[in-house]
């Protein structure tokens, strides 16, 4: 009876993150659309100086990369020393990742 509410849990849990990997996808999709819409009608205003603007635009975009890829390498330097400290770190679906530790009793479950 514990295995089967246990199981169920756990689908629920699966089927929540499916909606919300559903929902970020849609949101990406919305924002890619402005972003382009926003970018066209840029260029097109500016299409005097598309080479200053390009230029201009593909140096931001660089930029945003590089702070990007910065934050990223220091988030991933913090986590490592905050987990040697008994911080738990961090896993790719951004959840904490617990050691289990030894547990005994007759409500114990370990986790898969």
């Amino acid at each position: 009876m514990l295995a089967e509410l246990l199981g169920a849990i756990r689908q629920e849990q699966a089927q929540r993150r499916h909606k919300m990997d559903d929902k970020r996808f849609t949101h990406f999709i919305i924002e890619l659309v402005y972003i382009t819409i926003l970018f066209s009608l840029l260029f097109l205003s500016l299409w005097a100086w598309k080479e200053i603007v390009g230029w201009t635009l593909l140096g931001l975009l660089i930029l945003c990369v590089g702070i990007h890829v910065w934050s990223q390498i220091d988030e991933l330097r913090l986590r490592h020393a905050r987990y040697h400290h008994k911080e738990a770190p961090l896993n790719i679906r951004r959840d904490p990742i617990q050691a289990q530790e030894a547990q005994t009793g007759p409500y114990y479950m370990p986790v898969a």
